[in-house]
């Protein structure tokens, strides 16, 4: 019997750029080994081509910068 190759499709797109979903097909008592192994093909495979890594930028502001903005 042959395999299903496996579905990859886009499910959405965020800030961040495409949300994938990749669904690789096995038995179940190979689940988890396979989950683990997709994760790490796709962070390998993307890292390879140099995707860009989505960063996050934060700024921390104390009281003192509270009080001045509500002077200004």
């Amino acid at each position: 019997m042959a395999k299903p190759a496996p579905d990859v499709e886009i499910l959405t797109f965020n800030l961040s750029g495409a949300v994938l979903a990749a669904r690789p097909y096995c038995n179940n008592e190979h689940y988890w080994q396979v989950y683990f192994d997709t994760n790490r093909l796709i962070r390998d495979t993307f890292a390879h081509a140099r995707f860009p890594v989505p960063e996050q930028h934060y700024t921390v502001r104390g009281a003192e910068d509270l009080r001045l903005a509500k002077t200004a």
